[in-house]
């Protein structure tokens, strides 16, 4: 993850959403003025269902704390990490399971180890590929670990913004070849991975996005959900109420 995701404006959402989850009932009530109820159009993304194709990025919740608020402020799913601490995660989500779908990003450093740990506990692992030593063995340790898991889950490659194109074809041959399910795709990078991928795996589209206009042009432009990162006028519940409804109504 972009260094930035962990300072600056995301350590003060952070600080907000802490001292916003000991207000009682705060989910509660945010739910009921801003939720995003389940409509008929949900979206089906590599073997998930989201209720609609709106969620938020990682970079501010590293340990699955904040669940039930994102979703609480109208997330279709949620995706946690880069996680630093498995087990303060797994005990989060094993304690306050979120009612929206979860995806894990795991560090490529340690991979095998996270996602044998967190596998039960999430809904799709993403691995966190790094901008310039594609670890190939790594990722096939987490795909073979995967067989011997009872229930199937998704495993997505996340691209950094800063790779090279040399680098991203090399990623996405690998995924390709061996069955990743999919890939979350910086929007700078959405164009050329649903050239490459888009008849056989599913894109979620991260970053910073203004309007509606701007996440319907993702979708649009090949990508199955969006994630919204750290932007502060993004995390308001408001903004993700006003991007589906206008999405929907269009």
């Amino acid at each position: 993850m972009d260094k930035q995701l962990k300072t600056g404006r995301s350590d003060r959402i952070l600080r907000f959403l802490k001292v916003w989850n000991r207000i009682p009932f705060v989910t509660r009530i945010t739910d009921m003025f801003y939720g995003v109820k389940p409509s008929e159009q949900k979206v089906s993304c590599a073997g998930m269902t989201f209720d609609h194709p709106l969620g938020i990025a990682g970079g501010i919740d590293t340990t699955g704390e904040f669940c039930n608020i994102a979703a609480s402020y109208g997330a279709g799913f949620v995706e946690i990490g880069p996680l630093d601490d498995i087990m303060a995660a797994i005990n989060n989500l094993r304690s306050n399971p979120s009612p929206v779908p979860v995806l894990a990003v795991i560090p490529d450093s340690d991979a095998e180890k996270a996602f044998a740990l967190l596998y039960d506990f999430v809904d799709a692992v993403v691995a966190d590929i790094n901008e310039s030593e594609f670890d190939s063995d790594s990722m096939e340790m987490i795909l073979q670990l995967r067989l011997y898991n009872d229930e199937y889950k998704p495993v997505f490659f996340r691209i950094p913004p800063g790779m090279t194109e040399e680098k991203l074809d090399e990623v996405m041959d690998y995924a390709l070849s061996r069955g990743v399910d999919g890939i979350m795709a910086p929007g700078e990078k959405l164009e050329k991975v649903a050239e490459m991928a888009l008849e056989h795996m599913d894109i979620i589209c991260y970053g910073h996005f203004e309007d509606a206009s701007a996440v319907a042009a993702a979708l649009k432009g090949g990508a199955k959900a969006v994630a919204i990162t750290d932007k502060p006028g993004e995390m308001k519940p408001s903004f993700i109420k006003k991007v589906i409804k206008n999405i929907y109504t269009k």
